[in-house]
């Protein structure tokens, strides 16, 4: 999906929410109206050198070729977003935030 020129995000966007749903309706029909938050922090940087290693990508076009996808994935849904936080560290960080935050403690989260 990294190859389709950014295209794939919004591929990879739709098959995440087909998936979800699919999930969220073998559970109970009451949930198919829920929505669904999708955050997606990462290192650009740090995922495009280990995808141009692991020969995802080419390692020419490193960062120019997942941009694009990251874009698209975040355009692709109204609660979807890919974030490039530069750092895998503040990835860490955002994560452990999110899941200690308060509201994950509710029944609908």
């Amino acid at each position: 999906m990294i190859h389709a020129n950014g295209s794939g995000g919004e591929e990879a966007a739709r098959q995440l929410s087909n998936a979800v749903q699919d999930y969220m309706l073998s559970i109970g029909p009451a949930l198919k109206d829920c929505r669904v938050i999708v955050r997606v922090y990462a290192d650009l940087k740090a995922l495009s050198l280990s995808a141009a290693k692991a020969k995802l990508i080419d390692g020419n076009s490193q960062t120019c070729v997942l941009r694009p996808f990251a874009s698209r994935f975040s355009k692709a849904e109204a609660f979807y977003d890919f974030i490039d936080v530069g750092d895998r560290e503040v990835v860490r960080m955002k994560v452990e935030g999110m899941l200690s935050a308060k509201y994950l403690a509710m029944y609908m989260c």
